[in-house]
């Protein structure tokens, strides 16, 4: 729940920051740890601070995406964790959204240890790209190959699982597809069938509480068509990093098992 609560909190800041940068950090506030997003994108106007964590409410945001749902997922998620949300903007210059940790010990600091892992480029990542449209699959699978990418093209569940016998690296779903296969039904198929869970973004259309709630059940971005190839591209290397981690996880399981026989 944390993880989606950081993860929902820093795909704002990278959606409405269009120069400038994105940072992610904790910081000590008394006996609690503050886990800070700050951006410099465009801002929040004072008057909306207070709703744009109510359902629906996009503040002053003329854009199709603005923030709709995701604040308030934030936000119904953060009161279940028993935390709080410290948000602080200036319009124009950024934001700073803080979600309140409570510390129950403080010890001391472990030393920093340097952990040498292979560096993996992005043009290596194989991606598997589901869209009923012959021409978002074209134009897709062309940027995607413009970055280096290994792109696979499938229309449905039964083209993917072709292509894709085996987990890609990547996924990246569109919503609504032919006849009544939906984009989350259809990664949990695909999953079933790899015995694997790679990640996802939802690249879909529709702005809606539908497809909000289908990125959630997918563990995965929403990321609204026409989207800017700098946000896909910062999208897909986080999945990257994500799917490095689980890799990491998984051989370190590995080996334990292995050395308990």
């Amino acid at each position: 729940l944390l993880t989606s609560v950081l993860r929902n909190l820093v795909s704002n800041a990278i959606r409405y920051t269009q120069s400038g940068g994105v940072l992610l950090g904790v910081r000590r506030s008394g006996q609690e740890a503050l886990l800070c997003v700050h951006d410099t994108g465009r801002g929040i106007a004072k008057d909306d601070l207070g709703r744009i964590f109510q359902e629906f409410e996009r503040g002053s945001s003329t854009d199709r995406e603005g923030l709709g749902l995701g604040l308030a997922i934030v936000r119904r998620t953060s009161s279940l964790l028993d935390m709080r949300i410290l948000t602080h903007s200036i319009e124009g210059k950024g934001s700073r959204f803080a979600l309140s940790v409570p510390v129950h010990r403080w010890g001391t600091p472990m030393p920093i240890t340097s952990i040498e892992r292979p560096v993996r480029r992005i043009g290596e990542a194989r991606v598997l790209v589901v869209d009923n449209d012959p021409a978002v699959l074209t134009a897709t699978s062309a940027l995607l190959s413009k970055w280096e990418l290994d792109p696979k093209s499938a229309t449905s569940l039964h083209s993917a699982l072709e292509l894709c016998p085996s987990p890609p690296d990547v996924v990246i779903m569109d919503y609504r597809l032919d006849g009544d296969e939906r984009g989350d039904t259809v990664y949990g198929e695909l999953c079933m069938a790899w015995k694997a869970q790679p990640p996802a973004i939802l690249l879909t259309a529709e702005d809606s509480e539908e497809t909000e709630f289908a990125a959630v059940a997918m563990d995965a971005n929403r990321l609204l068509k026409p989207s800017s190839p700098a946000a896909l591209r910062a999208l897909i290397s986080t999945c990257l990093v994500q799917r490095g981690e689980d890799r990491t996880v998984l051989d370190s399981q590995t080996a334990a098992r292995s050395a308990l026989g």
